[in-house]
């Protein structure tokens, strides 16, 4: 799996050297080598692209993902800020998110999974929108994170 990530970090880059930025190629690198890439912002990539389906991401929708990594994580208003803006910049020009769900069914157990999808339940609902898009992505994630949409494994 480390070789294939390899591959496809150094794909993205040679394609496309202007498309990232220095923070996101370094993300990118330490995902693809299977290191550093921590649960926090892997989530953050995946409720980014679940957040922004509609073309905007929610006032409600980022308090709710505050309140999340607070909570979940302990992390300051500052670090939230960077996590989430990170997490949308690399979803929105890679287009994918197979590559981040890969990494937390690597290193998270199925109950902290079970507990993850729990909380993208709670961001679809926060702003009392539900979009068809959005369950799309959700019963997606749900399949990538290593459940079948109806919550079995």
């Amino acid at each position: 799996m480390k070789s294939i990530l390899d591959k496809l970090g150094k794909t993205i880059k040679s394609s496309s050297p202007g498309l990232f930025s220095k923070d996101e190629k370094t993300l990118l690198d330490e995902l693809g080598a299977g290191r550093k890439v921590t649960q926090e912002q892997a989530i953050a990539v995946l409720v980014s692209e679940i957040a922004l389906c509609d073309l905007e991401f929610d006032k409600r929708e980022y308090e709710f993902l505050f309140e999340y990594f607070k909570s979940k994580f302990g992390l300051k208003d500052g670090e939230i800020r960077n996590l989430i803006q990170q997490g949308t910049l690399l979803m929105a020009n890679m287009q994918t998110t197979e590559l981040f769900a890969q990494h937390l069914v690597n290193t998270m157990s199925s109950e902290e999974r079970e507990e993850l999808l729990v909380m993208v339940k709670g961001l679809i609902h926060s702003d009392e929108i539900e979009h068809g898009f959005e369950l799309y992505l959700f019963d997606r994630l749900e399949r990538l994170l290593g459940f079948e949409p109806d919550g079995q494994k």
